[in-house]
């Protein structure tokens, strides 16, 4: 008799503890059960552009309505409709529903999507019920014209600020390689003079042999006449240099057609005579920068940069 007391009080003791686990595990069955019912709900509307309603009487294939392992085992049922007031492409409400024989209610859940501003919706007064809410996430296909207007105005603004450098990189990569070409050209006359022993002559592109800026020949001047022909040796061919690029030319007796010519011991001389030094300065112009390439008697080319370097005087930049 005291035995069944006993097991008598512990019971009671104990029932109390066992229904609320068991409705706290039946709770969290239907949780679960509508947060993958909110993201299979997620997903067909990522592909149809709309959600989808079912119930356990109207059951869709691939939704499950109920919320354990199998219909006959789980403790809630679940349906889907379109949210008051909305369709389907926009809202879906989801309700988990307890069988009737379960008095206890599940209380209401709601899970909010980061991108969309849902208002808590009430229940319809049936006990057992949570209720979750999802709405479309709303896309634009395009720009507004406003939009539109800003970024071009934004674009507009930052490139007439950044233009005016841009253009004078350019400007300045420009003159630098045509200047370096030009000596190199220069050198590669006297190390072929003194190597062959002959005149060789740098001479420009140009028929009437004024324009540097067309290109010029480097070349070994057989028959004397200061334009490369046909029986003579061909050594480098420059092409035309960028637009813009201006050059002056400033070498002891200036007179056309321009070039420069070194003998076979390596000095700048006279086309007619190689005994006749030349020497003088060559100076580049464009968008402002100015380089100088001077040739001393002894024929040596140096090149210079006026903004920096001494002794780098010449003709001023034209107009």
């Amino acid at each position: 008799m005291v035995v069944l007391v006993i097991l008598s009080l512990l019971a009671v003791v104990a029932f109390p503890s066992y229904s609320s686990y068991v409705n706290r595990a039946r709770r969290l069955e239907g949780q679960v059960a509508l947060v993958d019912a909110m993201q299979q709900q997620e997903h067909h509307h990522a592909l149809h552009h709309s959600y989808v309603a079912f119930s356990a009487a109207a059951p869709r294939e691939g939704l499950r309505w109920w919320s354990g392992n199998s219909a006959l085992d789980s403790a809630y049922e679940l349906d889907a409709e379109a949210c008051p007031g909305s369709e389907l492409r926009d809202c879906v409400l989801l309700r988990a529903s307890r069988y009737a024989e379960c008095r206890r209610a599940l209380p209401r859940r709601r899970m909010r999507r980061p991108d969309a501003q849902q208002p808590r919706r009430a229940g319809r007064g049936r006990p057992g019920q949570a209720l979750l809410a999802m709405r479309a996430r709303r896309t634009t296909a395009g720009f507004t014209l406003v939009e539109l207007l800003v970024v071009v105005a934004v674009a507009a603004t930052l490139l007439a600020v950044a233009l005016p450098d841009l253009r004078a990189l350019v400007q300045s990569t420009q003159l630098r390689a045509a200047s370096n070409d030009l000596f190199d050209a220069i050198g590669l006359a006297r190390a072929q003079a003194i190597a062959r022993n002959e005149r060789i002559a740098l001479r420009p592109r140009d028929p009437a042999g004024l324009d540097w800026a067309q290109g010029w020949t480097v070349f070994a001047d057989r028959d004397d006449n200061g334009v490369p022909g046909a029986g003579d040796d061909i050594l480098a061919v420059h092409g035309a240099l960028a637009p813009g690029v201006a050059l002056a030319f400033a070498l002891t007796s200036p007179a056309p057609p321009y070039y420069i010519a070194y003998n076979g011991a390596g000095r700048s001389c006279s086309a007619t005579s190689s005994g006749a030094a030349r020497w003088g300065t060559l100076s580049l112009f464009h968008g402002g920068g100015i380089r100088r390439i001077k040739i001393n008697m002894l024929g040596r080319a140096r090149l210079c940069n006026p903004a920096r370097d001494d002794n780098c005087d010449g003709a001023a930049a034209p107009p």
